[in-house]
């Protein structure tokens, strides 16, 4: 059974609303920018369902504020803070790809870009 809660987590710009589902041992946020949240689901991982506002600038700092807050309470969500994943679609893969860039070049812990078949919405 995989429970649910829609929470507003506190962006670079303003709120952020996230889907989580849980209980998994990782932890994939899944970017979507300008549309309604995707829906994405995996057996295999907690899913943050992030609805990001555009432009792209403002998606890519909501989306590094939202993946600190994921990597600082993971543990409270009952997943693994060390295994982070992101993935989007169109305009959320961008970002997605931002952060995984943004999270290297700052020297956080890997976060990998998920680009798995698996991944459905």
């Amino acid at each position: 059974m995989t429970t649910s809660a829609d929470l507003h987590l506190r962006g670079a710009s303003g709120p952020v609303r996230v889907r989580a589902r849980w209980p998994m041992p990782g932890v994939l946020l899944f970017f979507s920018v300008g549309e309604p949240c995707s829906g994405a689901s995996r057996r295999d991982a907690l899913v943050l369902d992030v609805c990001l506002d555009p432009p792209h600038e403002s998606a890519v700092r909501d989306a590094v504020s939202v993946l600190g807050w994921t990597a600082d309470h993971a543990a409270e969500l009952g997943a693994d803070p060390g295994r982070l994943a992101v993935a989007g679609r169109g305009a959320g893969a961008a970002v997605a790809a931002a952060v995984v860039r943004l999270a290297r070049d700052e020297g956080w812990p890997e976060v990998v870009l998920d680009t798995n078949e698996r991944t459905s919405t």
